[in-house]
């Protein structure tokens, strides 16, 4: 298996070596702002030993020059790196993309201050039109959103426009969830019992519960299952690969819940 390039975008602290060179990222915001976000590509290298990481062998960060942000002249030229990322992935995925076979995208999005507000600046942008359909999947895995996202419409409700599928994984066991529930005021999490109602959800909607196939590690709280355990892993897999919702083995349809149950190996 080759290495892989992933482009991202980040607000976390910057870790250098002792040239001054990024090398990575901490656990910790950015500080010069919790809104400065730094554009870039790593380069990772496949895992060697079973059930091993991936490894970071290298990390490019674009040039970002904002003025009155990044420096202190406020006639300062304004340069971003997200242009000359997005540009540099736009190129790879042209050339990819006219070559035989094409190119998948995964695109990942990590914190729902980030999913409903990309939503909403795309419905603005479009002024009212209907919303082009970029992906042929979307996952909201064990999504820290309130439980009404799909059905509002000043949240994710027209999301389901711009894919052939939605697919929303949650599990009732799933406690770091059950904190940010505590921690935002206490509204129900989308994550941990899916949608609040059933009504008028679009059919490309699929409801999968992992209550039974969620726990991983202490560290863990019950919220890493769509990345850390086998059945789910093998459950999207299947997604990706065309399997329809209700030929997906392991699987077993709840009709009162409108949902599938993902159930655990013995």
């Amino acid at each position: 298996m080759a290495n892989e390039t992933i482009y991202f975008a980040t607000n976390r602290d910057e870790l250098k070596n002792a040239q001054g060179i990024t090398i990575g990222f901490g656990d910790k915001l950015n500080p010069v702002s919790p809104a400065y976000l730094r554009f870039g590509a790593a380069e990772v290298a496949p895992p060697t030993k079973k059930n091993a990481d991936w490894s970071v062998q290298s990390v490019q960060i674009a040039p970002e020059s904002i003025p009155g942000v990044t420096t202190d002249d406020p006639n300062g030229q304004k340069l971003l790196g997200s242009a000359a990322v997005f540009e540099a992935l736009r190129q790879r995925l042209i050339t990819a993309g006219s070559a035989k076979g094409g190119v998948d995208l995964v695109l990942l999005l990590h914190g729902y201050y980030v999913l409903r507000n990309a939503v909403q600046a795309i419905i603005s942008e479009f002024g009212g039109k209907r919303l082009p359909r970029a992906f042929t999947h979307i996952f909201l895995m064990a999504a820290d959103e309130d439980d009404d996202a799909l059905n509002d419409p000043t949240k994710l409700a027209r999301l389901p426009e711009m894919a052939e599928a939605v697919h929303v994984y949650f599990a009732a066991n799933d406690r770091a969830l059950s904190i940010s529930d505590i921690t935002k005021g206490n509204p129900d999490r989308l994550g941990s019992a899916g949608p609040h109602t059933l009504t008028n959800l679009p059919q490309k909607i699929t409801l999968i519960d992992c209550d039974q196939v969620c726990e991983t590690t202490l560290l863990d709280a019950n919220h890493q299952y769509y990345r850390k355990r086998p059945e789910v892993l093998a459950d999207i897999c299947a997604v990706l690969d065309g399997t329809r919702p209700e030929a997906i083995p392991g699987r077993v349809w709840v009709p009162a819940r409108g949902a599938f149950v993902v159930a655990a190996k013995p």
